[in-house]
C-alpha cells in the first residue's frame, strides 16, 4: 500500500520533506527524547539521514494528521492574540536550557495564564485503559521549563481529539468518551520532582551515547508497547461459529482449560502476543539488535 501512494508525486514530495524538515533545531535532547527508551533515541540519531531517505507514508499518517491539527490550532490562536492583543496566550513555543551539561528543548503547544495544555490526536483506548503515562512525564518537564523561566504553571491537561470515535458505542457504553474531543486533567507534580525526573532522564540518555549498537539498554515491555500472549474463549453459537467478542480472555492456556473443563460449546482461541511499537511503529527496527532477535524468535 505505501509503495502505491509513493508513486504519487505530490503525496511522495509532501511526506518526504515532511520528513526531512523536524529537527531538536541544536539541542542534544528534546522532552520527547527524553521521556523515550533511550535505544529508540540513540538509533534515531545515528541512523536519522537513512530514516528520512526511505519514506513510508503509511507509517507517517498519523504524525502528518496530529502535526497538520496542531498547525491549524495554532493559527487560530494567533489570530486571537491578535486581534485583542491579549497576553494570556504563549502558543506553540519552544523553550531551551541547559540542564545537566545537556542542552534541552521543549515545544508547548499553549500556554493560557497558568494552565498547560497540549493537543493530542489519539484513540479511545488511551483514556479508556487509562494510559496517560507518558503524557504526565511530558508535561510535566514541559512545566518544569517554564519555572526555570519564572512562568507558574497550576494546571495541566492534554486536549483529545479521539481519532476512532465510534458514536454508537458512545450511546451504550458508560466507560466510552462520550464526546470525539475531550479534556483530560494530568497531575501536576511539585517542582523538585519534576527536576528530579528531568536529571534521571538526561543522565539515562547521557550513559548510552558513547555505547555501541548492540550494548544500548534494552527496551522494557512498556517501551515496545507489548502484548502478551492471551487465551480467548468464545461461547459458540447455536450454528456452532465463532461469535465476534470473546466471553473471556485469559493469560494461560491452563487457566482457559480450567474455565472450560467441563462445559459443552466453548473454544479457546489463542492470541499470539506482539511488540507493537517494535513492529509497526518504531523508524529505528532494522537497525536494532533487540528487535532482529525478537523476529528471529519468532
Amino acid at each position: 500500500m505505501s509503495k502505491n501512494l509513493l508513486k504519487i508525486k505530490p503525496l511522495y514530495d509532501a511526506f518526504h520533506e515532511y520528513a526531512r524538515v523536524y529537527t531538536n533545531k541544536g539541542a542534544d535532547y528534546s522532552i520527547t527524547d527524553l521521556i523515550k527508551a533511550p535505544r529508540i533515541v540513540r538509533l534515531f540519531k545515528r541512523y536519522s539521514e537513512q530514516i528520512k531517505r526511505e519514506v513510508d507514508i503509511v507509517s507517517q499518517l498519523g504524525s502528518f494528521r496530529g502535526t497538520a491539527i496542531h498547525e491549524q490550532f495554532r493559527k487560530l490562536l494567533w489570530k486571537v492574540v491578535q486581534k485583542s492583543g491579549t497576553d494570556d496566550y504563549m502558543i506553540e513555543t519552544r523553550l531551551w536550557d541547559r540542564i545537566n551539561g545537556r542542552r534541552i528543548s521543549g515545544a508547548i503547544d499553549v500556554l493560557y495564564q497558568t494552565s498547560l495544555y497540549d493537543f493530542k490526536t489519539t484513540s479511545v483506548w488511551k483514556k479508556i485503559y487509562g494510559d496517560t503515562m507518558e503524557w504526565e512525564n511530558q508535561l510535566n518537564l514541559y512545566a518544569f521549563l517554564l519555572f526555570i523561566i519564572n512562568q507558574p504553571v497550576k494546571d495541566l491537561g492534554v486536549i483529545a481529539w479521539y481519532q476512532d470515535f465510534d458514536k454508537m458505542k458512545a450511546m451504550n457504553d458508560k466507560e466510552y468518551p462520550k464526546l470525539p474531543m475531550e479534556l483530560i486533567p494530568i497531575e501536576l507534580w511539585d517542582t523538585e520532582d519534576q527536576k528530579n525526573y528531568m536529571f534521571d532522564c538526561i543522565d539515562r540518555h547521557k550513559a548510552c551515547e558513547l555505547l555501541p549498537d548492540a550494548e544500548l539498554p534494552l527496551c522494557t515491555s512498556g517501551d515496545m508497547w507489548a502484548k502478551e500472549d492471551s487465551w480467548a474463549i468464545y461461547k459458540l453459537t447455536k450454528a456452532g461459529k465463532i461469535p465476534a467478542r470473546a466471553s473471556r480472555v485469559l493469560k494461560s492456556r491452563a487457566a482457559a482449560d480450567k474455565y472450560v473443563a467441563g462445559k459443552d460449546g466453548y473454544k479457546i482461541v489463542e492470541r499470539p502476543g506482539a511488540r507493537v511499537r517494535c513492529e509497526s511503529w518504531c523508524d529505528v527496527n532494522k537497525w536494532c539488535s533487540q528487535y532482529k532477535e525478537y523476529m528471529e524468535g519468532k
